[in-house]
């Protein structure tokens, strides 16, 4: 599993839009957010796919804070993304 950051997310997503796209040859579907996920599909004249899944995980998180003794649940909305050039899933996590 690839874990990254919001900022890899928005530097992955824009090479792949420079790489693919020409003026106005790209549209953005987005699904009903349903059952605590929606899927946003880049898709592009060539053929070409940036797919962005989303997921309200249900479970917490739990982080342990050493230096102040102690640990905090956190809820998280779990994000994927993968491509046409690159099929591996990256993750990157949201705090809400």
């Amino acid at each position: 599993m690839i874990i990254c950051d919001w900022e890899d997310y928005q530097n992955d997503l824009a090479r792949f839009i420079q790489k693919h796209s020409k003026k106005y040859d790209w549209k953005v579907i987005t699904s009903p957010y349903e059952n605590g996920q929606y899927h946003k599909e880049y898709l592009f004249e060539d053929g070409s796919t940036f797919t962005d899944v989303s997921y309200l995980e249900n479970e917490f998180y739990e982080v342990m804070i050493e230096e102040l003794g102690f640990s905090a649940k956190i809820p998280v909305i779990k994000h994927e993304y993968w491509s046409t050039d690159d099929a591996t899933s990256k993750y990157w996590y949201e705090h809400i």
